[in-house]
């Protein structure tokens, strides 16, 4: 079946959100009256978001208004019953080039015209599906992989891309990542075929993407076809182009929450119904610039307890008890919401100011900081984290290499009224992760391997699916014995991400973690060639509060790299490096990157720095810095310098450690 050769395909995602679809007009005379002069607004600072951040929501993409000037990409619920309108703006069907330009009004109940805000939020990146159409003739399959990889390198680089066969399978070569190398693996690994449904290809991945995140997904997520006739230099630039026509607009009510809402420009006329209000944010007041995606993220979350309640909070904190208790919690200024509660972690459990997991009582999603919605997070106190810097710091690190995918924030919580002080929100791997891929199938956390520790299967919940996951786990870390060394590390490229392993095992020597083995995520996608094939690991760092620690039991089960560039080497998967040379110069290549390029002592220095001024941020007044009780300070000065303090001794450490890894890096390879 022959396609349109440089088409983008839009979604109809959540169409229930908007009960009806737009009436439209393409008459300008329709107008009725003449419209407001645009408002620019391009480069506003909105609580310091000028565009639209990666947590963009995608509400229902709705049909066209008119396919040549207007066209209403989703809407979602705002705060005080406003709307937020996803609009794309075009000029006789090509995206225009100066939204911020546009006469864009909103049409009130007496008739008149009141002009909305255009240029302070743009879609900038989303989700992208790439569905290939295969060929059986070899060299037409080439011209269209390269067509593939070509796309993929043009597009933004912080796109997260898929790829899918339009074969027979519909074979999800690629789930969702950033990781252009593992995209071109894929490609390099697909052979010449016949081409299957592909409207029934293209029909599922549009379903499957829309999923993705819920409905407070990306604002763009597209499918493009790739047919042998794609130039994917020009496709790429039109998304991008498409993309920066992408405007967020708010809309305000003026009596009560919006039912429907009437948008009009100099050429096109567009009626929506608005979407279900937002119970818990109906009482902050609706700002229609602020929603150029300026969401007021919760600074705060509060605990309130009924005496009862609290009563059992007291009981179970004395007692060390992890199960639930009823409470009520406020995000930021939103109206408090019945939840549960329970104290989490294993050593922490011990700490005066405990962790929490927190589940909002209904189904429904809560934005809870930028990319993150859901009703259960995480509250973690850092307790054990002398100076509240380190996981902060390596969490940064790792999310910049793909190396968690999560989204956190730091937040003061507050019980009954007082603070406890400074806890960094954090999205939970089981309920996110999940929802973030297309074909994601177990999420697993190691625990201590030299102790045959089993590990904990977070992902699927069902136990008989949950220990079918563990075994294909095991099969996957066995390989390490059981493979020879010439093919060590073939086989484990194609079970897990080893690139992103040894990344990760690099950072480890680097900051001289000795508490790694057991803080470290795997989770598995269904993808590749053989769709019956086993899942493919993904890696993602936790709890990295350990940086310069020493290694576990003195280093009693850790096998010693006799070159002192490997610290505290425990994990099974680890002991890969002294299987096969091969595999150990790609991580001693790692540990030379970190050290020469990416973590130098400078580039650790300023990061730090930026740690310092969000922890500073929200310990800003006396009682949340009173509250920080393990370090005892009396006022917030004295917590600031004892923070400062465990930080320059902190980078201290890692001057020295760069030393010394970059002279036995240079006695390695001088011996090699």
């Amino acid at each position: 079946m022959k396609q349109a050769a440089h088409r983008v395909s839009l979604m109809a995602l959540m169409l229930s959100l908007v009960g009806a679809a737009p009436g439209c007009a393409g008459d300008a005379s329709e107008a009725g009256v003449a419209l407001p002069d645009p408002i620019d607004v391009t480069g506003a600072e909105l609580d310091g978001v000028s565009v639209a951040p990666l947590d963009g929501i995608d509400g229902p993409s709705l049909t066209d208004c008119d396919p040549d000037a207007l066209r209403v990409r989703g809407a979602r619920p705002w705060t005080g019953g406003g709307v937020q309108v996803v609009l794309e703006l075009l000029d006789a069907g090509e995206p225009v080039e100066a939204p911020e330009s546009v006469s864009v009004a909103q049409a009130l109940d007496d008739g008149t015209l009141e002009a909305v805000a255009v240029g302070a939020g743009r879609v900038q990146r989303g989700l992208t599906a790439i569905v290939l159409v295969p060929s059986e003739d070899p060299l037409e399959h080439e011209q269209r992989v390269e067509q593939a990889r070509a796309l993929i390198d043009a597009l933004d680089m912080q796109e997260r891309i898929a790829l899918v066969v339009a074969d027979a399978a519909s074979t999800l070569m690629a789930d969702l990542t950033t990781r252009r190398s593992h995209l071109h693996r894929r490609l390099d690994e697909l052979t010449p075929r016949q081409p299957g449904d592909i409207a029934a290809t293209e029909s599922a991945t549009q379903a499957a993407i829309a999923e993705v995140g819920g409905i407070f997904g990306p604002h763009s997520r597209e499918v493009i076809l790739v047919d042998g006739e794609t130039d994917s230099g020009e496709l790429a630039d039109r998304l991008a182009a498409r993309r920066a026509a992408t405007v967020l607009v708010g809309l305000c009510p003026t009596d009560g929450p919006l039912k429907s809402v009437t948008l009009k420009t100099p050429t096109a006329t567009c009626e929506l119904a608005a979407p279900p209000i937002v119970e818990h944010v109906a009482s902050i007041p609706c700002d229609a610039a602020a929603a150029a995606d300026a969401w007021p993220w919760p600074d705060t979350i509060g605990f309130d307890l009924t005496p009862s309640q609290m009563a059992v909070y007291q009981t179970k904190y004395e007692a060390l008890d992890k199960s639930d208790m009823d409470l009520t919690v406020s995000l930021g200024t939103s109206s408090p919401m019945k939840a549960e509660a329970h104290f989490r972690g294993q050593s922490s459990l011990d700490c005066e100011r405990k962790s929490f997991t927190v589940n909002l009582k209904g189904p429904e999603a809560r934005r809870l900081a930028p990319g993150a919605a859901n009703d259960e997070f995480y509250l973690i106190g850092q307790c054990l984290d002398d100076g509240y810097f380190r996981q902060l710091f390596a969490n940064a690190f790792y999310r910049e290499h793909a190396l968690f995918p999560l989204e956190h924030r730091l937040v003061e919580v507050t019980l009954n009224g007082e603070s406890l002080g400074a806890y960094m929100l954090l999205e939970k791997p089981d309920e996110t992760l999940p929802g973030d891929h297309l074909a994601l199938e177990s999420v697993i956390r190691r625990r201590f391997d030299p102790e045959d520790k089993p590990e904990d299967v977070k992902y699927p919940k069902d136990e008989a699916e949950a220990q079918d996951a563990l075994a294909i786990y095991k099969d996957m870390t066995a390989l390490v014995e059981t493979e020879p060394p010439s093919s060590l590390a073939e086989a484990l490229e194609s079970r897990v991400d080893l690139d992103r392993h040894l990344l990760y095992l690099a950072f480890q020597a680097v900051m001289r973690n000795g508490d790694y083995v057991d803080e470290a995520y795997f989770y598995g996608v269904r993808e590749g060639e053989h769709p019956s094939a086993e899942l493919y690991y993904r890696p993602m760092g936790w709890d990295s509060d350990d940086l310069f620690s020493a290694c576990h039991h003195q280093g009693k089960h850790a096998t010693p790299d006799p070159q002192g560039i490997a610290f505290c080497v425990e994990g099974d998967l680890e002991l890969a490096i002294y299987a096969a040379d091969d595999v150990y110069e790609r991580f001693a290549d790692h540990v030379e990157t970190l050290l020469t390029q990416t973590l130098t002592p400078g580039i650790v220095a300023e990061r730090v720095g930026a740690v310092r001024d969000e922890l500073f941020s929200v310990l800003d007044h006396e009682a949340a810095c009173v509250a920080m009780v393990e370090v005892g300070a009396d006022d917030c000065a004295s917590l600031h310098g004892h923070i400062e303090g465990r930080m320059s001794d902190f980078l201290g450490k890692v001057e020295a450690r760069n030393d010394e890894l970059l002279d036995a890096l240079s006695v390695w390879r001088a011996g090699r």
